[in-house]
């Protein structure tokens, strides 16, 4: 196989509102953002695992899992309308130019989403350097359930085939996007500000713990539930 240069970054900012702390907060005794990096570490086609924060006790906090944060976020890169694209690509500038090199190839985890799913990666990185033409590769959770949108104040089904109600074994179905549970992307699409390109690789993930993002603390006592039902990485539970 050809080998490609590789970079995990994981952002993970200080001023969470729903959930305070929250890249802090622990499941099963590590904190999400060092189960974030854990993950990452664990794929060793990852060559630098980076994290960008504006917190000193996070990138402590990162860097005690094995991470390297070799600069802090500036603030104006930190506040509750700040895309992750705007991060990624801030991020990924200035370790190439850290660096002076170019990164191949970008994988993108999200701490707030607690069940990572670093095999999903694992092959989107192996898939990526054997297939050029393509420009992302994630997993999504696939459903069946009807989505309205509301125009003008008048509600319109999102698709057509949602007006025909069947059992959910013979229903269509579309796919949400979890990008945050572990996306492999070219370095090209960051550097324009764009997360995914067009020309992408799904793998459907029916597996529960992909819809727990964790924003709040409901959410993270369901995944702390779960996780006690349904257990989790070994690379977790020898760390």
């Amino acid at each position: 196989m050809i080998s490609s240069n590789v970079v995990a970054f994981i952002p993970a900012r200080a001023g969470s509102k729903g959930l305070l702390d929250k890249n802090l907060r622990l499941l099963q005794g590590i904190s999400l953002i060092g189960r974030a990096v854990l993950a990452a570490k664990s794929i060793k086609s990852i060559q630098h695992v980076v994290v960008t924060t504006d917190s000193d006790t996070i990138a402590k906090e990162a860097i005690k899992y094995g991470a390297e944060v070799p600069f802090m976020r500036d603030p104006d890169l930190a506040g509750d309308l700040t895309t992750t694209e705007a991060t990624l690509k801030d991020a990924l500038l200035r370790w190439e130019g850290l660096q002076n090199q170019e990164v191949d190839l970008c994988v993108y985890f999200s701490p707030s989403e607690g069940f990572l799913n670093r095999d999903c990666v694992k092959r989107g990185i192996d898939f990526l350097i054997e297939n050029p033409k393509y420009e992302s590769y994630f997993s999504a959770s696939p459903t069946t359930k009807n989505f309205w949108e509301v125009k003008d104040n008048y509600p319109e089904r999102i698709l057509d085939w949602m007006s025909t109600y069947s059992s959910r074994q013979n229903r269509n179905s579309i796919l949400r996007e979890d990008t945050g549970r572990g996306c492999v992307s070219r370095s090209e699409l960051w550097r324009e500000g764009r997360r995914i390109g067009n020309q992408v690789r799904i793998e459907s993930d029916e597996d529960i713990r992909a819809n727990l993002d964790i924003h709040t603390p409901l959410d993270l006592n369901i995944a702390s539930l779960v996780l006690q039902s349904q257990g989790d990485h070994q690379m977790y539970l020898n760390y």
